[in-house]
């Protein structure tokens, strides 16, 4: 099983990538330039993916959070990312996709019991959760185009 990584510099896309390597062929994409002992393609998902190789799975780990980017960009940039993953999928017949999203989509500052019935966040200021929503909506539309598209959408 081939699988495609984004996110490869960041903590959790690092992490996954040296783990699967070891039971399958991984591929990270990242921003800059990363030696690894897996393969890493530099890459900004902000521009179309134009990678030869296909694969059997895409993790997409990569976003751009408040804490690193202009909070401005962010919903711009991560659902550019998320655009440019899901074309390369659709072109290269790539049908199963796991996207890391966040908690931030639920509309809450207390820290109680969350599940998916919790309401999703409206508020305009909180651009990286917004942007996070609009992804999620995004892939929702990309599961309807093709009955064999597959998602997880993990909210951490």
């Amino acid at each position: 099983m081939k699988i495609l990584i984004t996110g490869a510099g960041g903590f959790i896309g690092n992490k996954l990538c040296s783990n699967l390597s070891k039971k399958f062929k991984v591929c990270g994409i990242s921003r800059k330039f990363q030696k690894r002992k897996y393969k890493v393609i530099t890459h900004d998902l902000n521009k179309k993916i134009k990678i030869q190789q296909s694969y059997n799975f895409i993790i997409h780990a990569a976003s751009e959070t408040p804490s690193k980017y202009n909070k401005s960009s962010i919903f711009r940039s991560n659902v550019k990312m998320i655009k440019n993953v899901l074309d390369f999928a659709s072109k290269k017949k790539i049908h199963n996709l796991i996207f890391f999203s966040s908690m931030a989509v639920y509309d809450t500052k207390k820290k109680i019991k969350i599940s998916e019935k919790n309401k999703l966040c409206k508020n305009k200021e909180n651009n990286y959760a917004l942007s996070k929503i609009e992804c999620e909506r995004i892939i929702m539309r990309w599961l309807n185009q093709n009955k064999k598209n597959k998602a997880l959408i993990l909210r951490i």
